[in-house]
């Protein structure tokens, strides 16, 4: 099992641990209600096809309590792709990103705050020795590119970072 931390769950956020598994009870029955007024919306029948990642949401970090309280929902939620029905525990909270970066039930962390706080969050995860997910764009200046990339490759973890609208059929047509 690996134990992911996220640091922000706005939008972004929340759709990152939703693709990992984790949705808020709300959004659950949103898609549950978009398939009774409409029953070619599959969101949630293809979501939960997906196959179980054997993952444990166990770390949030948000400035704002309600979303803080909303990712704390969603790794708890008992409704999950692939058929998993363990009994999880509430992600724990933390208040500074340090305190989620070091945290030894941690495994991963998933950035998706601000941009401008990508690259410190970044060097601090994988300095404490957590892989990392870092949403787009990783940095604004080439220098803190750098930092990233020698902290990343001295410490030995894995760095990836996001590129969906890259790779989107729309965006190559």
């Amino acid at each position: 099992t690996i134990r992911i931390g996220i640091v922000g769950y706005g939008g972004e956020g929340a759709s990152l641990v939703r693709s990992l598994g984790f949705a808020h009870p709300d959004w659950i029955q949103a898609r549950r209600e978009a398939r009774i007024e409409n029953p070619r919306d599959t969101w949630l029948d293809e979501w939960l096809e997906q196959e179980n990642l054997n993952l444990e949401l166990t770390a949030v970090c948000d400035v704002f309590d309600v979303r803080a309280e909303a990712a704390i929902a969603a790794s708890t939620q008992p409704i999950r792709p692939g058929g998993d029905t363990r009994q999880l525990k509430p992600a724990k909270r933390y208040r500074h990103y340090e305190e989620l970066c070091n945290a030894p039930d941690v495994d991963a962390v998933i950035i998706a705050t601000p941009d401008h706080w990508h690259s410190p969050i970044t060097i601090h995860a994988v300095k404490a020795g957590k892989d990392v997910y870092c949403e787009k764009p990783v940095t604004h200046l080439f220098a803190e590119g750098q930092q990233v990339y020698r902290a990343a490759a001295q410490h030995d973890t894995v760095f990836q970072t996001g590129s969906q609208q890259r790779s989107d059929a729309r965006f190559r047509r």
